[in-house]
């Protein structure tokens, strides 16, 4: 099956990180940071989120054109707040907000907690 049929396999870690760290992190204690390829895993990732009360997460989701995941995965699932703007530099990257669903584009290098995908189901605290 696709890498990221992961039944209800989400985290939202309860830490900030920029994007590159947070990958670094889902890459070592999970598989890699959320894809969102369809609407049951948005909405499973909306859950994780309300749970701990975040407003925003980082998403696996980089740089222009915006077709492809952290994990390599391709998609053609999208909810984009606004259309995606257009960078030719690689320091962008798209974050999720709770309040809509929608995803943003934001510099990698702000700090945000994050959705992780895999590993053994449980929640983070800390």
């Amino acid at each position: 099956g696709e890498p990221n049929n992961w039944g209800g396999n989400e985290h939202c870690v309860n830490q900030n990180k920029t994007w590159t760290d947070a990958q670094t992190y889902c890459r070592t204690q999970y598989d890699d940071l959320a894809s969102v390829t369809s609407q049951e895993v948005l909405l499973d990732l909306l859950n994780q989120m309300t749970f701990l009360g975040q407003l925003w997460a980082w998403i696996g989701l980089y740089r222009d054109p915006w077709t492809t995941w952290s994990d390599s995965t391709n998609t053609s699932f999208y909810n984009w707040g606004t259309e995606p703007p257009i960078y030719n530099t690689d320091d962008h990257c798209g974050c999720l907000t709770a309040a809509t669903g929608e995803w943003h584009v934001t510099p990698c290098s702000g700090t945000y907690k994050f959705l992780c995908y895999g590993g053994t189901f449980f929640i983070l605290p800390f």
